[in-house]
């Protein structure tokens, strides 16, 4: 029969915690994919913004390393810490006391299937977090879970919100023209800083992907389409006047992500939208390379009330132009 002594081996280190938790199959939250994510050694990372509002990353450099000089021309450099989310559990003496070598499998193979149970369960919660951060920084304000505002980002660069009103309501509206106008608005401030357009993507509220799909221009347009281009036969999306058009109907439980009647335009544009995290704060963590997205640690309580899982993550999503996503109305 199995005893709290067992989380003493090395498998239930963070290092092998974090590997297995890792491994373990979760669907992909998601916003992930519209972001370029990276890892830091430390907790902060810079961005450089020139004169005319062009923004470069500026790499890490060892202690004692020569800097990276701005030259005379007027910049600055902006810089961001990261946020500290976890979320723990506890594994009480009698989940272990139940636990005995039976068949193939031996006492610490059960224990370990209880923890990475567990484990699995709080990366959920943080995977579902980051994403609320990524939506947070793709509509240009990252809240708290209780609705805080952690970082406004039109504050941090200075920048106003850029707004679109389609006039689906009005049947006469050109769609396909008003599509083409907001494009061109964005891409002419991507265009001053010498950032390369490659494609669209725009994140929906069922109600607005509803107005658009319905819309008599929209309609007409497709109306000799084949069967496989009808533009509401999935709750996926569609393609359309060059832009990926998805629905995404997200939302916690008191209200939905994306508000009805409003969607987000995003341009595809390398280093807009960065995830960054960093290192967690264990001991065992320290000096060992770059953050990962998130870590897993067990601890024995006091009096041996059982053990602790928990699982961190200290992660930064921001868009680095936050003026160019463009928050769309019906």
């Amino acid at each position: 029969m199995a005893s709290l002594d067992i989380f003493n081996d090395n498998a239930f280190g963070v290092t092998e915690l974090t590997l297995a938790m890792e491994q373990a199959s979760i669907p992909a939250q998601p916003l992930t994919s519209l972001f370029q994510h990276d890892g830091l050694r430390g907790e902060t990372f810079f961005l450089e913004q020139q004169a005319d509002g062009a923004l470069d990353l500026v790499p890490v450099s060892a202690v004692g390393s020569p800097p990276k000089y701005l030259g005379r021309s007027r910049r600055k450099v902006m810089n961001f810490s990261t946020f500290h989310i976890k979320v723990a559990d506890v594994i009480r003496p009698e989940e272990v006391a139940g636990v005995r070598a039976f068949g193939s499998e031996t006492e610490l193979k059960q224990i370990q299937d209880l923890v990475n149970e567990q484990t699995i369960k709080l990366r959920g919660s943080i995977e579902v977090t980051h994403d609320w951060h990524r939506m947070g920084a793709i509509k240009g304000q990252i809240l708290d879970a209780n609705g805080d505002i952690l970082v406004d980002l039109y504050d941090e660069f200075n920048v106003t919100k850029s707004t679109f009103d389609l006039d689906l309501t009005n049947n006469a509206t050109d769609v396909k023209r008003k599509v083409t106008e907001m494009q061109r608005l964005a891409q002419a401030k991507l265009l001053a800083r010498g950032k390369v357009v490659t494609g669209w993507r725009a994140l929906c509220s069922p109600g607005f992907l509803d107005k658009l799909s319905l819309h008599p221009d929209v309609r007409a347009r497709f109306a000799d389409a084949s069967p496989e281009m009808n533009l509401r036969t999935s709750l996926t999306g569609f393609d359309l006047f060059g832009v990926r058009w998805d629905e995404y109907s997200v939302g916690n439980r008191t209200e939905a992500w994306i508000a009805d009647g409003k969607a987000y335009l995003i341009p595809t544009v390398k280093d807009l939208l960065i995830g960054r995290f960093t290192p967690a704060s264990y001991m065992s963590t320290v000096n060992k390379g770059k953050g990962r997205p998130m870590y897993a640690i067990t601890e024995v309580l006091p009096k041996e009330a059982g053990v602790e899982v928990e699982v961190q993550s200290r992660p930064l999503f921001i868009c680095t132009m936050p003026e160019v996503i463009v928050e769309l109305s019906a």
